[in-house]
Parts: structure tokens; sequence; C-alpha cells
């Protein structure tokens, strides 16, 4: 079983991915109390290192009872990182949010 744990409680922002009761990756920053502007950033990158998909992550959340917010007027987020005028395009990220709600 994989476990995400996340730390916000103070000023500095970490997490662990854990497979099986061991820490198979994490990271831990203090940018501030700005969580809420560099969490998905370090996440997104954390799962790409464990060739973790999107699709794994929406399956995990309805697997905790929770179900995809999805609708016509509704639908993802993009947060785009980086600057493209100084960015070469290969580096250039986009993180994708989805909408959740309880069942």
């Amino acid at each position: 079983m994989r476990l995400l744990a996340i730390d916000t409680s103070g000023r500095a922002l970490s997490a662990a991915l854990a497979e099986d009761g061991e820490i198979i990756a994490s990271f831990g920053v203090d940018e501030g109390k700005n969580h809420s502007l560099t969490l998905l950033p370090h996440l997104q990158q954390l799962l790409e290192e464990q060739q973790l998909s999107l699709a794994q992550m929406d399956a995990f959340a309805v697997e905790q009872g929770y179900r995809l917010d999805f609708s016509e007027t509704r639908f993802h987020h993009e947060i785009y990182l980086g600057d493209p005028r100084r960015a070469a395009p290969g580096t250039l990220k986009t993180v994708l949010r989805h909408p959740i709600r309880e069942k």
C-alpha cells in the first residue's frame, strides 16, 4: 500500500511517499508559509520521480470515499510553472488539479 504524508503545520513544508511501510521518496522545503503556492509543484515532482500518474491519483481519491467533481462548467485547473519567455520549452511544466468532493 502507498501512503502520501504531507506536513504543512509549520513554516517548512514536507512530504513523504511510503510503500509497505518504507519511505521511498520525500522532500522538505522552507519557503515560508506559502504552502498553498508551493505544495503542488513539489508533489508533482515527487510523483513524477516515482512514475506515478494522475489516473492513479484519481483512483486513490475514489478509494478513499471521494468522487471526481467534473461537470460541463467545472473542469480541471491548470497551473503553469515557469515563464515561457525565459525558460526552454523542455523545462516548462503544467500542474493539473482535479476537483473532488465527498460521495
